[in-house]
């Protein structure tokens, strides 16, 4: 199975990822393997045979036919003081654009901040319909877009912590 896996924060590229479903029917031996896709060479991928999962996934490199842009929204973020508490208010966009001519399924995965202090809060206001995990602070949508197709999910956060604590986002 092929899709498409993204993590805007960290850059603005999606990655074609083969899934190979019950894969220790294939005797695999652990080592460095060369990738080929579509008669193309596009790298190496070490296979860990130890591996306990029952798919197995192995990326086929970048497609820059699946455009991604993460984008601060200006209008919606900022910053309130109410009595002895702050409140940072930060909010982003990211918009996923399928230029390909055929449709994909594509994983976008963001994350919002977490606190190990009891003096500061974390609150996910706007998800967009992502499934979020309270633990990680991880975002995980995971869309289908025909071929020229483009859609935008926002989500937002806000931070809440004592006014003479400084704290960067």
């Amino acid at each position: 199975d092929y899709g498409y896996y993204t993590v805007p924060k960290l850059k603005n590229t999606a990655f074609l990822l083969a899934k190979i479903p019950q894969w220790e029917q294939y005797n695999l031996m652990s080592g460095t393997s060369k990738i080929y896709f579509e008669d193309t060479y596009v790298g190496q991928a070490y296979i860990d045979a130890k591996n306990t999962e029952d798919t197995l996934s192995m990326s086929l490199g970048q497609d820059k036919s699946i455009v991604i842009e993460r984008k601060v929204l200006v209008d919606k973020s900022g910053r309130q003081i109410i009595g002895t508490k702050q409140t940072k208010k930060k909010s982003f966009e990211i918009t996923v654009k399928n230029t390909k001519s055929v449709a994909i399924n594509i994983e976008v995965v963001d994350q919002i901040p977490i606190s190990k202090r009891n003096a500061i809060k974390v609150k996910l206001i706007e998800s967009s319909g992502a499934v979020y995990n309270e633990v990680t602070g991880e975002l995980k949508w995971v869309i289908s877009l025909s071929a020229g197709e483009s859609i935008s999910k926002v989500f937002d956060f806000e931070v809440t912590y004592p006014k003479n604590m400084r704290i960067s986002l």
